[in-house]
């Protein structure tokens, strides 16, 4: 069943009067997906397999008895490619999770949007059909999703080239002639994290080991936390959980230490100074600190914390995202990823990293790094 309630004539339900073993493998996914809505047509079934049809795809595929098994899915499927936690594209057809809860639940008598057109590309927002909901396994049989509560965005008629680039359009479309009146809230893609989320969000055990390191929490007395920059940095990251802007702010809370962290330096420096009275030196002592290169203060910054972060940076090097277990490596890496992310123009130094609506791996584990490696100067600078 779509979002505006009609079926299309001689899709199947799980209500309908079909023989029980035509339909018997289409409705044991059913079943198993716990959705008896799905607007699709079955064109044959066997005991291994059946093909059934989506007016939103457009195009027949085929359900397989091992439906959990994705690599079979696919194998069944050979156009069907999967972008973890977010969707699907499956030949001239991509779907994707889609989020604008302001126009779809506070106002969806307002929404104009439930199906258009850019060019001949037709783009529809609704629940998500049968073929995303396999192809994802109902996300694993995660509490947190609810097919017939979550909504997907679909284009159909693009090519492995322009897909990306219709997106962008579908949801600039949306958001500029159909805007929230309510919130600042904008149509996204996202990703699914389901019980993930909320299990590193409110993991009981590092809740617990936190507390017990922290004297103060025991007493609920906390004193002299310094440099509170750095704490709206981190919070505004927080905020933006799952948002490539996370990274940047993560990022500017390192930035902010990179000077902090050198206070031995400079009280040396102070001190040579009062010792033989020479301004000169003084000032260009100052000067090479200031004057390094960022990759340099970088480095500099995270040598303080090489051993909390060595496991951050086995993770980078086993994933193939830094070429060397060490914290040279590493700082070269995070860099030049950080750098994809500020620029908007390429030039010889810098490459760009377009926002994507699809994700990597490489995106999540860089923005895990940035979090997690701000975290831990905040408890080194600020807490402690």
């Amino acid at each position: 069943m779509n979002n505006n309630g009609k079926q299309r004539e001689g899709a199947f339900s799980m209500g309908d009067d079909i023989n029980d073993n035509k339909a018997s493998l289409v409705e044991d996914i059913c079943n198993d997906l716990h959705n008896d809505g799905y607007d699709v047509e079955i064109v044959c079934e066997s005991e291994d397999y059946a093909i059934v049809e989506e007016e939103r795809v457009g195009k027949k595929y085929k359900l397989v008895v091992n439906y959990r098994d994705r690599n079979a899915l696919i194998q069944a499927n050979p156009r069907l490619a999967i972008f973890d936690n977010r969707g699907i594209k499956f030949g001239d057809y991509i779907e994707l999770l889609f989020d604008y809860e302001t126009m779809l639940h506070y106002a969806p008598e307002d929404f104009v949007f439930d199906i258009f057109t850019i060019d001949n590309v037709v783009v529809q927002v609704c629940n998500p059909s049968l073929l995303f909901d396999v192809s994802m396994n109902g996300f694993s049989h995660d509490k947190y999703y609810e097919s017939e509560s979550c909504y997907t965005i679909s284009l159909k008629g693009i090519t492995e080239d322009n897909y990306e680039e219709y997106l962008n359009k579908a949801l600039f479309l949306i958001g500029y002639y159909n805007p929230s009146t309510i919130d600042e809230r904008y149509p996204r893609c996202f990703e699914f994290l389901g019980e993930y989320y909320y299990k590193y969000a409110e993991d009981e055990d590092e809740i617990e080991s936190r507390r017990g390191l922290s004297k103060e929490y025991q007493g609920l007395a906390f004193h002299n936390i310094k440099h509170h920059e750095a704490l709206a940095f981190y919070n505004e990251g927080k905020r933006l959980f799952g948002h490539e802007i996370s990274f940047q702010y993560f990022y500017k809370v390192l930035e902010h230490f990179f000077l902090i962290c050198r206070q031995d330096e400079f009280k040396k420096i102070i001190n040579d100074y009062n010792s033989n009275n020479n301004i000169n030196e003084f000032i260009s002592n100052v000067n090479d600190i200031y004057r390094q290169n960022e990759d340099r203060q970088l480095y500099v910054l995270l040598k303080t914390v090489e051993s909390e972060i060595s496991q951050i940076i086995g993770e980078g090097h086993a994933k193939g995202y830094v070429a060397d277990n060490n914290v040279e490596s590493f700082t070269e890496a995070l860099y030049t990823y950080r750098n994809t992310i500020v620029h908007g123009k390429s030039d010889e130094k810098f490459s760009v990293k377009i926002p994507s609506n699809i994700g990597s791996e490489c995106e999540n584990y860089w923005n895990m790094a940035a979090e997690k490696i701000a975290e831990k100067l905040i408890m080194h600078y600020c807490i402690n």
